[in-house]
């Protein structure tokens, strides 16, 4: 059986992100998100607790603007001092259950930090703990090709494209994937290199076709509630 955890990451950047994520959700194929709980909108996450078919992680963020400044005040390297690093993981994971009212379904993190080898063990004793998925861990495929620059940091808008997208939904191996993308509406909160690639993700997202072919292809669309009783049964 191939599963599919289709993930939005971002939610809480800025208003415009958070109201194409749930366009996603409520229009299109997205049944996750990610939230990033230092950021401007990240308020905005209290309203997640009405979607009820939407799992919400927390994308773990120490490389982004509001919170670099401050932990580079105690550290050279941001990679040095673990425990600040560790400190600011457990006040990240309160801020997203004073938000959202639980703990996270899942975990990531902005720019990948978590997989650095020093930090990953935090995520580890977590995921262990608490029976949480992390993206890129474990037996999940985890799928990063849907996004709008190429290698070279060059925007590339085939590789956020409907057939691009086919493309990969028709190459999922068996068992769970995660699909990452950061759909959302450019405005003037938002301060990121990636931007009107946003709004091109968000309208493949939702495109008829993506849904058609995913529902005849036989994958099987899952949050990451329902992707993690998978998981840890099987």
């Amino acid at each position: 059986m191939k599963i599919l955890v289709v993930n939005a990451d971002d939610f809480g950047y800025s208003r415009g992100i958070n109201r194409g994520i749930i366009k996603a959700h409520e229009k299109g194929i997205v049944a996750s998100t990610s939230v990033m709980v230092t950021e401007p909108a990240a308020q905005e996450a209290k309203v997640l607790k009405d979607y009820k078919d939407l799992s919400v992680g927390l994308h773990f963020n120490i490389t982004g603007e509001s919170v670099r400044k401050r932990i580079l005040q105690k550290v050279k390297l941001i990679f040095e001092d673990i425990k600040t690093v560790e400190e600011e993981f457990k006040r990240q994971i309160d801020l997203f259950i004073g938000l959202v009212g639980r703990p996270p379904d899942h975990l990531d993190s902005h720019h990948h930090v978590h997989l650095h080898p020093k930090i990953k063990p935090i995520f580890e004793q977590y995921s262990r703990e608490h029976q949480t998925p992390v993206r890129a861990f474990g037996e999940v495929n985890f799928v990063d090709e849907f996004f709008g620059w190429d290698r070279f940091s060059r925007p590339d808008l085939s590789r956020i494209s409907v057939k691009h997208l086919l493309r990969i939904l028709s190459d999922l191996p068996g068992g769970v994937s995660e699909l990452m993308c950061h759909p959302g509406f450019v405005d003037p909160g938002l301060k990121s290199s990636y931007a009107k690639e946003r709004e091109v993700e968000l309208a493949t997202l939702v495109d008829d076709r993506v849904a058609e072919f995913i529902v005849n292809s036989g994958i099987k669309l899952c949050n990451w509630r329902e992707a993690s009783l998978y998981l840890w049964n099987s």
